[in-house]
């Protein structure tokens, strides 16, 4: 049943490649690689799975923000950054403003409203600098510490050739960034080369890789891994969504995890969708119908 749903899917046109498992009870009870154990790119599932861990360990969730960073617009939990219930807006090409990351983001990040739940990769921006002064150390190495006890999880630069590929340059992020600059730097966009064993996202690859948004590499072993851990969290709903009877997490790249409401499956879906070109597929709904199909499957 489950081959005859990923066969009808047509997964191997949709995605170079991709490594998909469910754990039930603790337990691998499926697993579907071609070809098996690639790393990948996680980019935002590098959120609930390793910045947010990191923030809970080191930060109080019900701490006020500005505690930390004084020149917030406002009052904020630091909950609200991870829920993404802000007030700030999607994102910004912080990489290509003169200011700081921190700067940009506090004179054009907050335009939304706050309490509303908008996705933002600038909260975890934040939430990344908030840990950075309460360590005293800079993030990659309060996020090398954590991930010591991890086996198959990586940070950039990964040098190996199991690393899978994402695009060839940035060309869908420079489109957008047009929105937000004017004749964007081409050379900050790696054109006429395959990124791979970078962060693909560039706030994240101009922030020493990783920037509290993207930056986690991994393959299915170490994502199952992150994802067990994130459930012995008493708050681990938190920077997840909810979809009907589970809650997910998804990465431009093309990954996903998504844990049902009785905690005792989940399913994680990793690829590189994108690669070698950013095509008009639908590639969220696909991912969300794999966990629809799984869960009705396995449940």
């Amino acid at each position: 049943m489950v081959q005859r749903i990923l066969r009808d899917l047509n997964l191997r046109g949709a995605t170079p490649s991709y490594s998909l498992a469910v754990v039930k009870k603790g337990k691998l009870i499926f697993k579907d690689c071609h070809p098996d154990y690639l790393i990948y790119d996680c980019a935002s599932t590098t959120k609930p799975l390793l910045t947010f861990p990191v923030v809970e360990v080191n930060v109080d969730l019900n701490a006020d923000v500005r505690d930390f960073i004084p020149q917030l617009p406002y009052s904020l939990k630091m909950s609200e950054l991870i829920n993404h219930t802000s007030g700030l807006i999607p994102w910004l090409p912080l990489y290509l403003f003169k200011d700081s990351y921190i700067d940009t983001i506090l004179k054009k990040g907050f335009k939304g409203e706050k309490g509303e739940k908008v996705y933002s990769c600038l909260n975890y921006i934040l939430l990344k600098e908030v840990v950075e002064r309460v360590c005293n150390k800079d993030f990659k190495t309060i996020v090398k510490i954590f991930l010591q006890s991890f086996e198959n999880c990586f940070l950039p630069p990964v040098r190996c050739i199991s690393v899978a590929p994402t695009e060839r340059g940035n060309v869908y992020e420079y489109k957008i960034a047009k929105r937000f600059v004017k004749d964007p730097d081409k050379r900050k966009f790696r054109f006429n080369r395959v990124i791979k064993g970078e962060t693909h996202d560039l706030n994240s690859h101009y922030s020493n890789g990783i920037a509290g948004n993207s930056g986690l590499f991994a393959n299915i072993s170490g994502v199952i891994k992150l994802t067990q851990t994130l459930l012995k969290s008493d708050n681990w709903t938190l920077p997840l969504f909810e979809k009907d009877n589970y809650f997910y997490h998804l990465g431009f790249t093309g990954t996903g995890i998504a844990i049902h409401k009785r905690r005792d499956i989940f399913i994680v879906f990793l690829s590189n969708r994108i690669c070698p070109i950013v095509r008009d597929i639908d590639f969220s709904s696909l991912r969300h119908y794999i966990f629809e199909s799984l869960f009705r499957e396995f449940l």
